[in-house]
C-alpha cells in the first residue's frame, strides 16, 4: 500500500511525501512439535573415506496467514519551480531523501530452522524492499 501526499505551500514550491507499507511474502510454517535428527554419510572421493554428520528435519507446510514482518518506507522530496517570463522555458530543482524511516524502523527478521544445528534462528526472512539506509538525491529538470 502506498499513500502519497503533495503539499504546495506556495505556487513555486511542492513537498512530496510517499509512505509505503508492505505486508511481506508467504513463508512456510513448522507443523510438528520439534525437529527430528537423521544421519548423513559424507563421502570424500579424493581420499576414499567418509564420515557421518547429523542433520535435522522439521515438517513444514504452506500457510497463507504465515508471512514475513511488515516493511515501512517513507520518501520525501521538495521541489522548487521556475521559468522565464514568456513561460516557454521552465525548470525544477529538487532535493529528495528515500527511505527516511530506516533510521527509526527496520523490519524484524522472522525465524527459520537451521538443518545443521537443529535450532531456530532469527533474521533470515525479513521483509525488506529497499536499502537499509536513507538515500539522498538532488536534480534539475529543464524543459522548453
Amino acid at each position: 500500500m502506498n499513500l502519497v501526499l503533495n503539499i504546495r505551500p506556495v505556487q513555486r514550491i511542492n513537498i512530496y511525501t510517499r509512505f509505503g507499507l508492505a505486508g511481506g511474502e508467504q513463508i512456510m510454517k513448522r507443523t510438528d512439535d520439534g525437529p527430528q535428527s537423521y544421519p548423513v554419510y559424507i563421502y570424500d572421493s579424493e581420499t576414499d573415506t567418509g564420515y557421518f554428520i547429523e542433520k535435522y528435519f522439521w515438517q513444514e507446510t504452506w500457510d497463507k496467514n504465515n508471512r514475513t514482518t511488515l516493511s515501512m518506507q517513507m520518501d520525501m522530496k521538495i521541489s522548487f519551480f521556475g521559468g522565464n517570463s514568456t513561460g516557454r522555458a521552465r525548470y525544477e530543482v529538487y532535493f529528495a531523501i528515500e527511505n527516511i524511516l530506516s533510521l527509526l524502523y527496520n523490519s524484524q527478521g522472522n525465524t527459520y530452522f537451521n538443518q545443521y544445528t537443529g535450532e531456530v534462528a532469527t533474521g533470515r526472512n525479513s521483509a525488506s524492499y529497499g536499502l537499509p539506509f536513507p538515500i539522498p538525491s538532488f536534480g534539475v529538470k529543464i524543459s522548453y
